[in-house]
């Protein structure tokens, strides 16, 4: 059974600043527990075997584009497999 998540006072401060200002463009893994509201096991365990999981370990450090978060969770709650942002680009088009 997962375990409440307690956030601590500088926690609280960070989320509240992010609820009011915005949250930043790219999360990292301690930002994705304070935007879900729940440890890091619980959401790997919840999410992390989905073939569309868009978290990322990069140099040691969990992120994810804000947006991309987003779109993964509106998927996630609708039954549907995430396919991405659609404005991305990765270089040029092939005709």
């Amino acid at each position: 059974m997962a375990t409440n998540f307690q956030m601590t006072e500088d926690q609280q401060a960070i989320k509240a600043a992010f609820d009011k200002n915005g949250w930043p463009r790219m999360l990292n893994r301690e930002y994705i527990e304070l935007y879900m509201q729940r440890q890091w096991g619980t959401i790997q365990n919840e999410y992390g075997d989905r073939p569309d999981w868009p978290v990322r370990k990069v140099a040691g450090i969990w992120s994810v584009p804000f947006e991309v978060w987003e779109g993964f969770l509106s998927a996630y709650y609708t039954g549907q497999i995430y396919k991405g942002m659609k404005n991305v680009q990765y270089g040029e088009a092939e005709e």
